[in-house]
């Protein structure tokens, strides 16, 4: 692995010196390839490092399935459930997580699901025409 002392002294001995690719590999030891990626950089290489991940990415389904039932059930209610599966870690990670994810189980949904026995529930619309519409038998045309 190369760092940023490597990517600086490649630029500035082609850039600044001239010098063709080969021999920037060759007085650095070098290989041509290795000199056309670090010139192909465009910024210097840097170190970092692999995300970890927390405690709680293990119980995510169980804390999503919880706001799913309840979107407002508290963090230390889920905290409580959790620790019976074995969740070791602080509540202000979990409270952490939580802020993050409970707004999409708060969000207003687009859709209501209704259903009615039937004869609970009736309908009409209201109109009132501009003429006088004939009801009836025997005024039919």
């Amino acid at each position: 692995m190369y760092d940023v002392h490597d990517w600086a002294e490649v630029h500035r001995l082609h850039h600044v010196e001239g010098l063709s690719k080969a021999a920037v590999a060759a007085k650095l030891s070098m290989s041509r390839t290795t000199v056309h990626r670090l010139l192909d950089l465009g910024e210097p290489p840097r170190y970092r490092r692999r995300s970890s991940g927390s405690q709680v990415d293990q119980y995510a389904e169980a804390i999503a399935a919880m706001l799913a039932e309840d979107p407002r059930v508290p963090a230390t209610v889920i905290a409580q459930r959790l620790r019976a599966l074995g969740f070791g870690g602080s509540l202000t990670i979990l409270k952490d997580h939580v802020r993050r994810v409970r707004p999409n189980f708060t969000a207003a949904r687009s859709f209501q699901r209704t259903s009615y026995l039937p004869g609970e529930l009736a309908q009409t619309d209201w109109w009132e025409p501009p003429i006088a519409v004939p009801v009836g038998k025997g005024q039919h045309r």
